[in-house]
């Protein structure tokens, strides 16, 4: 095995370690190039990456799936761009947000009252933050598609009792 060597990177003069690797390019220059080589053949390098997924999709598929689950910071990394994703705030946000709404509603739904695991429920259309809500609750909010009309034909229904 090779000794490791120290020799100045050839673009930007810094020293390196054993630089063959990059074509006697520091780390940082050799980046550089390999994001313009990307974007001056991004099409084939797509091409070619959707191939090898497409070639080897169950294995990679494992390999999440094992990277989720053992480890936390993983896991944890998904969620949190699953709430960017879904509510537009940061993770921390999510949960400071959470846990003041927690406060004001001591804990229980805003519609029902009942004391149950809660989730932060959002309007659809604005992505404001409206409160937290049992999943029985969210549910019936979603299948009403949040339609304030198809929501007071339901009460009235309800309230009128009618049997047809």
């Amino acid at each position: 095995m090779p000794i490791a060597t120290l020799s100045n990177c050839k673009r930007c003069d810094a020293e390196i370690i054993s630089a063959k690797r990059h074509g006697n390019l520091c780390w940082s220059c050799a980046m550089v190039d390999k994001k313009a080589y990307y974007q001056k053949n991004r099409k084939r390098e797509v091409a070619k990456r959707k191939k090898y997924y497409k070639e080897n999709r169950n294995e990679i598929l494992d390999q999440m799936k094992e990277r989720y689950h053992s480890d936390p910071a993983v896991r944890q990394s998904h969620i949190d761009s699953a709430i960017k994703s879904k509510h537009g705030i940061s993770a921390e946000e999510y949960r400071y947000e959470y846990w003041r709404l927690y406060e004001m509603q001591n804990g229980n739904c805003a519609i029902c009252r009942k004391r149950k695991k809660l989730v932060l429920d959002h309007c659809h259309r604005t992505g404001k933050i409206r409160g937290l809500l049992c999943s029985n609750c969210n549910t019936a909010l979603g299948l009403v598609k949040e339609n304030l009309e198809i929501i007071e034909g339901l009460r009235t229904y309800l309230k009128d009792g009618r049997v047809m």
